[in-house]
């Protein structure tokens, strides 16, 4: 048996007490920063709290924080503090909205028209919008204040790129926090937010989210609108919702999912009584530690009455690969224009390949990427959501980001993007939820996968394996 802390859904989330790992004293108002946004909202409503004094706790805690982190890379004060004030007379008035008075950021791939967007890149270090992207309008309109821009890795590529500075994961500086929402999951990790907008084209919401310990969900690919976000790859790029509990996922994906008005929820009201396991390939490379602790959460669940089917996705060794040959064909097209002296060196280098591959090659892709959805669909004849490790291991060091995992070397389609890509490719919704921590104090993620159309399923289905406990009293080391 493993220890206490590896049971189903029992992360402590202990990172608000942990300031004075990073050489910072918590404020008075740090409690209120521990609520994620459905007791913020229910603080509020009780007078327990106010708008403003939540926003004056989040920029003290960015501030005290955020030189040791690196996720916020913009942010204007005084509009969020004069957001929050108009946030505080509408619970005066009872003319409240979905998110009234909500922190939230959002990652710099979406456009904010008060906040420049820049992609994480020097090329567009200047760039202001004029007008807010879609997912960024609906939150506001629903009030809720918007603190800053989280940093993300160049224009959403790679595991490396980031001119404006490293973002360190808050449960070990010395770690990764993976990428490319990598600002977003580390400011919900830091306790900055409850929530948080990234983006995933192939793992960039659950990767991040399952090393930094949070709640992070790619959306059926078109769920959501693209218009306003800085893109990478057309036919795989989605925003999408993060937060430190489904329940919160689950309402903010029901405030940015309402601007796509032609799409009905698949059976969200139906329970999930099958969970297929699909081990062959997605279970082939994982670090010992994570497979201990999905293994626990399946065991977990048969105990529960949750009927367990083994699954084989037929072919899916060859998600991973599509993703890339899509992904930087598409890259090239998007930014052939680009001025090559002011992308970093790394991220040239994967244009280059992209236009390495030819328009024959590409159209093959794309025939290929449909016949696996159709083989990929055909599981869910035998089980409601698939269910697997979100990385297939803890959050690498800084320094040794490829390493090796289980014996295979650190390469993107083996290791990092095995477990995530293939949802992408085949557009299908994919859950990432935080469920235990490793031996060193790491997080370990376990991620839900749905037919299309059965987001709002997995998120009620994650928010029934959650049970948040109370924080531990003390914290010294994060």
């Amino acid at each position: 048996m493993m220890p206490a802390d590896y049971e189903l859904a029992a992360m402590l989330p202990r990172l608000d007490t942990a300031i004075d790992a990073l050489g910072a004293v918590a404020s008075a108002g740090d409690g209120v920063l521990s609520l994620d946004a459905t007791d913020l909202l229910a603080g509020y409503a009780a007078g327990e709290t106010s708008p403003p004094a939540v926003v004056r706790a989040v920029l003290a805690r960015i501030d005290s924080l955020d030189p040791s982190i690196g996720a916020i890379w913009a942010r204007d004060a005084s509009a969020a503090l004069t957001a929050a004030e108009r946030s505080a007379a509408r619970w005066r008035v009872g003319r409240t909205r979905l998110l009234e008075g909500v922190p939230i950021v959002i990652k710099d791939l979406l456009d904010t028209a008060d906040l420049a967007t820049t992609g994480g890149s020097q090329w567009l270090a200047d760039r202001r919008p004029t007008a807010d992207a879609a997912v960024v309008a609906a939150v506001r309109a629903a009030g809720a204040i918007v603190i800053g821009k989280s940093a993300t890795f160049e224009l959403g590529c790679g595991n490396e790129d980031i001119p404006f500075g490293t973002v360190r994961n808050p449960w070990n500086l010395g770690h990764t926090t993976g990428g490319s929402s990598a600002g977003s999951a580390a400011a919900l990790a830091a306790r900055y937010v409850p929530l948080a907008i990234g983006t995933d084209t192939g793992g960039s919401i659950r990767i991040p989210a399952s090393y930094c310990g949070v709640v992070g969900l790619k959306p059926t690919l078109g769920r959501l609108s693209n218009a306003g976000l800085v893109g990478l790859a057309p036919t795989l790029d989605t925003a999408g919702p993060m937060a430190r509990t489904a329940r919160d996922v689950a309402l903010l994906f029901s405030v940015i999912a309402a601007v796509v008005s032609a799409v009905t929820p698949g059976g969200s009201s139906q329970p999930i009584t099958r969970v297929g396991v699909p081990r062959p390939w997605f279970f082939d490379v994982v670090d010992d530690e994570v497979r201990a602790a999905v293994d626990m959460a399946i065991e977990t669940l048969g105990a529960s009455g949750i009927s367990i089917v083994e699954i084989d996705v037929a072919h899916a060794e060859h998600g991973a690969t599509l993703s890339w040959l899509i992904t930087m064909y598409e890259a090239a097209q998007t930014y052939r224009d680009a001025p090559r002296e002011l992308l970093s060196p790394s991220f040239v280098s994967r244009l280059e390949v992209g236009e390495r591959i030819t328009a024959a090659s590409y159209r093959a892709a794309l025939d290929a990427r449909s016949r696996l959805t159709a083989a990929v669909s055909g599981v869910f004849d035998r089980c409601d959501a698939l269910l697997m490790p979100s990385t297939v291991s803890t959050a690498p060091p800084l320094d040794d980001v490829d390493r090796a995992v289980a014996g295979v070397d650190g390469n993107w389609p083996d290791v990092l993007a095995r477990t995530v890509a293939i949802w992408n490719v085949t557009g299908l919704p994919a859950l990432s939820v935080p469920i235990a921590l490793d031996r060193t104090g790491l997080p370990i993620g376990i991620q839900l996968v749905g037919p299309a159309h059965s987001d709002e399923r997995l998120l009620h289905f994650a928010a029934h394996l959650e049970r948040p406990p109370a924080l531990p009293p003390q914290r010294t080391v994060i």
